[in-house]
């Protein structure tokens, strides 16, 4: 007895068994094996033979595949931390399995190396995916800590120093500079970026800053203590000189905040530890500095 099933409908391929172990058989594809495997639609037959005759029968099969494809990406080796862009060379909208929705490119962060699959399915219920692998080079630890804090603008150019680690760039508002010239600049805080890449072309920056005062005819106020022990920690400033800007510096000279002061005269330290620090004040021609401790009440 010879049955090969009913006719059906498949994904992809389908083993047709035409059972009857030890006999001889003879498939309409040609073969001559007990099973054969079809990837295409069309209608399979086969004739059985042994001692006791011959019988045969056949199947109808329809064959889904559902259409291939293959997963590229804009790059296949990046930095922590780049834009990379998914999509597939079949034009078919993809289910990316990431709780978003179905879309033809996908937009990945990468921040390690990451394998990602995705899946189409066609109106038959088949499905094909693909798969592609990124690999993410780190990027590489960089900090900056200049030599000084506050230089005079009439002072020779100052030679950029204090990245670590060693053969990076430094930048001087936006342009590649070995030197600081502080000619340029009036009572202002200028931003020094230092930018370190390393053997896999990734790249990491520092930022760091120095204010340049006039110096010539400034007037130092004499030291003041500010005692601030409130909650809140806005020191009120009657602001008689009239001061434009401030600077808050650690006990180890480190730069912590710069602005410029509200029209209000408020000074916001609330994002300060308790613990001693420096506070300038500058306008044009003045300068005054106070001594400041804060401590939890």
């Amino acid at each position: 007895q010879v049955f090969l099933g009913s006719d059906t409908s498949v994904c992809q391929s389908l083993l047709l068994d035409a059972g009857n172990a030890g006999s001889t058989y003879l498939w309409t594809t040609g073969q001559t094996t007990q099973q054969v495997l079809v990837h295409a639609s069309g209608v399979y037959g086969v004739t059985v033979t042994n001692a006791g005759g011959q019988s045969a029968d056949s199947i109808e099969v329809i064959v889904n595949n559902p259409t291939l494809f293959e997963l590229s990406a804009t790059d296949s080796v990046v930095c922590s931390g780049s834009m990379v862009a998914i999509s597939n060379i079949s034009g078919l909208s993809l289910n990316w399995g990431n709780g978003g929705g179905v879309s033809d490119t996908l937009w990945l962060t990468v921040l390690v190396d990451t394998t990602l699959t995705a899946s189409f399915t066609n109106a038959a219920g088949c499905t094909s995916s693909g798969t592609i692998s990124i690999a993410a080079h780190p990027n590489p630890s960089t900090t900056i800590n200049l030599s000084t804090t506050l230089i005079c603008n009439s002072d020779a150019p100052l030679l950029l120093s204090g990245g670590i680690p060693s053969g990076g760039i430094y930048f001087v508002n936006g342009s590649q500079n070995v030197n600081l010239n502080p000619s340029g600049f009036i009572n202002e805080f200028v931003e020094v970026l230092y930018t370190v890449t390393n053997q896999d072309g990734c790249s990491a920056s520092a930022v760091d800053s120095i204010f340049v005062d006039v110096c010539t005819g400034k007037n130092e106020i004499a030291n003041s203590k500010l005692w601030l022990s409130f909650a809140n920690r806005i020191q009120r400033l009657d602001n008689h000189e009239g001061f434009k800007q401030y600077a808050v510096y650690d006990v180890a000279g480190r730069l912590l905040l710069q602005a410029a002061i509200p029209q209000a005269g408020n000074i916001n330290l609330q994002n300060l530890n308790s613990g001693f620090y420096v506070l300038y004040l500058f306008n044009q021609n003045l300068r005054k500095t106070f001594t400041v401790v804060i401590a939890e009440n």
